[in-house]
């Protein structure tokens, strides 16, 4: 973990970070709070069980990337470019493979759902955009935490009277997408 925050993290250059992650005892140490205190990251932890509930990618985009990582593996596991051992084995993917499929996926999905899925795992919510509350996935009907609705929005209206400015109401203020 130390490692990478140090030399993945600690090396990419946004104006505002968030690392939003679960509660695997390695990250909520406190030799790695410091670290990321240190690189200027804020944190979320994602409480045990709910991964499926407030994590982004499980919630909004796992299942894209995942299905079209699988298509390019198909794709080369049918026409594409291998070597076998010795043995006669056929050898995976090259790791270059591996990157230029990701690369592609990544830049395959629509950016809107990845930046949406900010506000639907409730990791973003401006208190001036109330609407955007009804969008969090666990609040909505028949969800886990839909008896919760009303009682949010109530306290983010009161929250939103009190300050001008834009506020999260969850957590971090992420910036536009470009």
């Amino acid at each position: 973990t130390k490692v990478w925050l140090n030399d993945v993290l600690g090396n990419l250059s946004f104006r505002y970070r968030i690392l939003v992650w679960d509660s695997f005892r390695c990250h909520i140490s406190e030799a790695t709070k410091s670290i990321i205190k240190n690189l200027k990251v804020d944190q979320a932890i994602i409480p045990g069980g709910c991964t499926g509930i407030i994590q982004a990618p499980d919630v909004c985009w796992n299942a894209p990337f995942e299905a079209r990582m699988r298509e390019k593996w198909e794709t080369w596991m049918a026409s594409g470019e291998k070597t076998f051992t010795k043995g006669g084995n056929m050898r995976a993917p090259t790791k270059i493979d591996l990157v230029v499929w990701v690369k592609e996926v990544w830049d395959s999905l629509d950016l809107e759902l990845i930046r949406k899925s900010f506000i639907i795992c409730a990791l973003y919510n401006p208190l001036d955009e109330p609407a955007a509350i009804s969008e969090i996935h666990c609040l909505k009907e028949g969800e886990i935490l839909h008896s919760s609705l009303e009682n949010l929005t109530v306290q983010c209206a009161e929250l939103n009277m009190k300050s001008k400015e834009k506020l999260p109401c969850i957590t971090a203020n992420i910036p536009e997408v470009d």
